[in-house]
């Protein structure tokens, strides 16, 4: 075993703020191994969360009711695709509002434990060494006072390594030249994570260890890692693994901090919640994450080893909670990780976890869970919802592609006169509340200093105020669903697929070729052709919406040039790749968008597309709830007012101005002003009163007196036109002479 504190690291000295640990009753508490950490008045609060958002989602289902039954018969699919996956989103945000004052914190323990304990990192051999040095100076630099074991596991250590290791007390694992561990598939898979942990744990780690730690190359464990997290152990015999945050605090590109700021919740109070905790006896299986995680060898060998897949932390964690043990999930218990150093590697580890998943789930499925007997409903839940989230973003990614193609395809909104109940505006506009209650919810959280980015003292900015998380997010979904239809392709065909290390630590940083965005230019491609095959036999009158379509082409090539940018930006036009084939393609990209624009803009900007940003009510006394989540009263009233005025105006006071040129009987009187008599502009507000007319009956479709109102309105006004222009006997309309217009 070896002494702790022989070497002083600086940079393992990072610190976390402690949030103050309660039991039930509210008091602080600190004898229990694992206490929780939310406030009764904190409880209150996240309860007052779940009330408010179950009503929210109550509103909006009320509203897409509405929504399809006013819908053509073609867009049935579409919604009902829609519906499944919105259903599942809104059940899982409750249940984890629900659970979230389940909170907890693992008890701080320096002193010495029973238990042997041994940290390993696993080292790929592109991996520079230097990265390694400073891992494990980190990991000897430990304030817990008990002893414990630094190993490495390396497929091929080089000599500089070896002679390290040697003189630093760094003990060494390697399957070079072990024929056995170099099988094709798990679970003594070559040149694989698992691979070599196998090895170790049967070598060494079943005989000569109670506890193990393990870490990937880059995520350096703070000095008080061992102290934070050696007790969740203690809380019960039973704890088979512990979970703890995966934090990227020293990446420097922009995808890498997207990540970290989005993640910040999941490795924050979302995974804490879900901890096993003895002092209410409920585990919700929170996720081990590769970069760094703890397991009970003696758990670890009756489940059969480390899981299989590139996905090991996922199907190790399933492999646990399906045969009977435990999870404590540690949230300060801190290894920092340099994370995805460029885009490219972000996307590649995205792509890559999706399709683990994927093959997890339907080629493992019985390596993992074998049996049912340890399933509680919220394990069932909670198993359920890890696969959805993969399935899901192939299923969002097809959504978005469908409903904008389908809505050109067939014809629906494409009466101008009628009101387009599932538009862009009015779908949004039901969704905000429960938008902004959970972002009223996470920024409580933040402000309690619970979530998980970095370090504390930097916390990650408000998602709103920041355009990188969202970008990211989006970004995300496009690769993880080309992982997902990966995962079914080499399901299909019987594949082992191989896995790509990302770079870490080095100085030559990863190119951006034009082909690491093929999927963003397929989404393109994808669109313009479905915006022009069909303009080869059809005439632009008899297609439908077209807008929808545009703005996520326009958008899709926004996003290609900001991470063509973001990468010169950080690395240098070197990285680039063939910089001219950049420029060249997003020339051609902004050049398909100009083009389309100008030759067909009466298919995209048409009337009937203004449908997509006209918020209409959709169900009878909608305005008292839109009063009640948003506080439009002042825009009702004034709406209201404007109505009022538009059907008082004398229809002969409008027309006279007309009538008098055509020679007509003119019982009224010009209403003066801009309308006199002899002004120059007069006979304009007739247009500007017709469009009032037009908005006004769209934005009372559920009120059929005021619709009429304005109907008769309008029509009055459209025949006393028509016999105006019809005395010129011409064709000639105007408020004017025609004498005028030879002026």
């Amino acid at each position: 075993m070896s002494d702790t504190s022989e070497i002083s690291h600086s940079e393992c000295s990072v610190d976390f703020k402690k949030s103050d640990c309660r039991s039930s009753n509210g008091s602080v508490v600190a004898p229990e191994p694992v206490a929780f950490c939310v406030s009764k008045w904190d409880t209150a609060v996240s309860r007052l969360t779940l009330l408010l958002l179950t009503l929210a989602y109550i509103y909006f289902w009320v509203y897409f009711s509405y929504a399809v039954a006013g819908s053509k018969s073609f867009m049935n699919l579409v919604f009902t695709l829609l519906a499944i996956l919105l259903i599942c989103d809104q059940i899982f945000h409750l249940w984890t509002q629900w659970v979230f004052p389940r909170m907890s914190r693992v008890a701080v323990s320096m002193k010495d434990s029973d238990f042997r304990i041994a940290m390993i990192v696993t080292k790929a051999p592109s991996e520079p060494h230097d990265l390694l040095v400073d891992t494990l100076k980190c990991m000897f630099d430990q304030d817990y006072q008990g002893k414990y074991d630094v190993w490495i596991a390396d497929e091929r250590p080089t000599p500089e390594m070896e002679a390290w290791c040697l003189e630093n007390g760094v003990r060494i694992s390697c399957r070079f030249g072990i024929e056995e561990y170099h099988r094709k598939d798990w679970p003594k898979r070559t040149r694989c994570k698992e691979g070599n942990l196998a090895y170790f744990y049967d070598k060494y780690g079943y005989e000569n260890y109670d506890v193990v730690f393990q870490f990937d190359s880059d995520h350096a464990p703070t000095r008080t890692y061992l102290s934070s997290a050696i007790a969740g152990f203690t809380a019960d015999p039973d704890v088979g693994y512990m979970a703890f945050p995966s934090i990227n605090g020293a990446s420097k590109s922009w995808a890498g901090k997207g990540r970290t700021w989005l993640e910040a919740n999941y490795y924050g109070p979302f995974l804490s919640a879900f901890s096993y905790n003895p002092l209410d006896g409920e585990f919700l299986m929170p996720n081990c994450t590769g970069s760094h995680y703890a397991v009970r060898t003696s758990a670890l060998k009756e489940i059969g080893g480390i899981g299989p897949e590139l996905d090991e932390d996922l199907s190790t964690t399933i492999m646990f909670m399906s045969r009977g043990f435990k999870g404590v999930y540690s949230i300060d218990t801190i290894a920092l990780g340099l994370g995805p150093e460029t885009f490219e590697s972000a996307m590649v580890q995205e792509f890559q976890w999706a399709r683990s998943a994927i093959i997890l789930f339907f080629r493992w499925f019985k390596v993992m869970i074998p049996n049912y007997k340890y399933f509680t409903p919220g394990l069932c839940m909670r198993s359920f919802t890890t696969l959805y989230y993969y399935i899901s973003q192939g299923l969002f990614v097809f959504w978005i592609l469908a409903g904008s193609i389908t809505s050109y395809y067939m014809d629906w909104c494409t009466d101008a006169s009628k009101p387009c109940w599932f538009s862009l505006i009015n779908f949004l506009l039901r969704t905000l509340p429960a938008v902004l209650i959970a972002y009223g919810h996470y920024l409580m959280v933040r402000k309690r200093g619970w979530l998980r980015a970095g370090t504390l003292e930097d916390p990650p900015p408000p998602i709103f105020a920041s355009p990188v998380v969202w970008l990211y997010r989006a970004l995300r979904v496009v690769w993880m669903s080309r992982g997902v239809i990966a995962g079914f392709q080499e399901l299909l065909f019987h594949k082992t697929p191989q896995f790509k290390v990302t770079p870490k630590g080095q100085n030559d940083v990863a190119v951006l070729s034009v082909a690491n965005l093929l999927p963003l230019y397929t989404i393109y491609l994808t669109f313009g052709a479905a915006f022009w095959l069909p303009l080869i036999w059809k005439e632009p009158e008899q297609m439908g919406i077209a807008l929808y379509m545009y703005i996520c082409a326009a958008g899709t090539t926004c996003i290609t040039i900001f991470v063509v940018f973001m990468h010169f930006w950080e690395n240098g036009r070197a990285d680039l790749g063939n910089a001219l084939a950049h420029v060249v393609v997003l020339a051609l990209l902004i050049a398909g968008l100009v083009v389309t624009s100008v030759l067909e803009s009466r298919v995209i900007f048409n009337a009937a597309a203004g449908n997509l940003f006209i918020p209409v009510e959709v169900f009878p006394h909608e305005w008292i709830v839109m009063l009640i989540f948003y506080g439009i009263s002042i825009f009702s009233q004034n709406e209201a007012l404007n109505h009022d005025y538009l059907l008082i105006l004398d229809i002969d006071n409008l027309l006279y101005n007309f009538s008098m040129p055509a020679g007509l009987p003119a019982p009224g009187q010009s209403y003066g002003g801009w309308e006199g008599p002899n002004v120059e502009v007069r006979g304009q507000f007739m247009g500007h009163y017709l469009s009032a007319l037009a908005f006004a009956f769209k934005s009372t479709s559920n009120n059929d007196d005021a619709k009429h109102e304005f109907q008769t309105q309008s029509d009055a006004l459209l025949q006393g036109l028509s016999k105006c222009q019809a005395a010129h006997s011409d064709g000639y309309l105007s408020a004017f002479p025609k004498e005028h217009s030879d002026r």
